[in-house]
């Protein structure tokens, strides 16, 4: 990552940061793209369109793999939304590595943590957004096994060994969530940044 490109990195982040927003726009959105072009444009959109009055920003996390079309996209989104949008180009690896600094960086209240390839509905972020406020929860996560949920082009087999291995680790981490290798959460800003993180990948 050059000089200029570090410097643009912060300018950008500084006005989506400072800019002058309601209370109520507290969610910060990460989203990570490494090749996603079409469905890049198509999740912020839809963010915009149903939960704009929410958004204090919508970081888009990229790596030095990223596509260059991708990146044109990112480019092209935050040219579009100056004042909402911005990319960050991660340090540590992986896509955890992504996410993790993302988390550290973003100025909303709640963080959420979403793929730009439409397998985590962009749709149902006001849901998250209404369940985390209105419970209280630290954490609130979407779950394909939930009446609503569905999967997209996964083969018979596959979908019965997901199915088979979720029960599984219900089980061993006895807990009530059905989907625990689903990576679609919304989290409050101020947990997150106390997790011990152990692995990057």
């Amino acid at each position: 990552m050059t000089g200029a490109e570090v410097s643009d990195e912060q300018a950008s982040r500084d006005r989506v940061q400072s800019r002058s927003r309601a209370a109520t726009a507290d969610i910060s959105i990460v989203v990570t793209a490494i090749n996603e072009t079409g469905s890049l444009r198509e999740t912020v959109s839809i963010l915009l369109a149903e939960d704009e009055a929410d958004l204090a920003e919508i970081i888009i996390a990229v790596a030095p793999r990223t596509t260059s079309e991708s990146m044109a996209v990112a480019a092209e989104l935050v040219e579009a939304h100056p004042d909402l949008v911005w990319v960050h180009l991660q340090h540590l690896p992986f896509i955890g590595g992504a996410i993790r600094e993302s988390f550290d960086l973003a100025c909303g209240r709640y963080v959420v943590m979403m793929a730009s390839d439409l397998e985590t509905d962009p749709h149902l972020v006001k849901d998250l957004v209404r369940e985390i406020r209105d419970s209280g929860a630290d954490i609130v996560t979407a779950s394909r096994w939930t009446r609503g949920g569905r999967f997209e082009g996964y083969h018979p087999v596959k979908l019965a060994f997901n199915w088979t291995f979720q029960q599984l680790m219900r089980v061993i981490f006895l807990t009530r969530l059905s989907d625990l290798t689903y990576g679609y959460r919304i989290f409050r800003t101020d947990v997150v940044r106390e997790v011990r993180w152990e692995e990057l990948k």
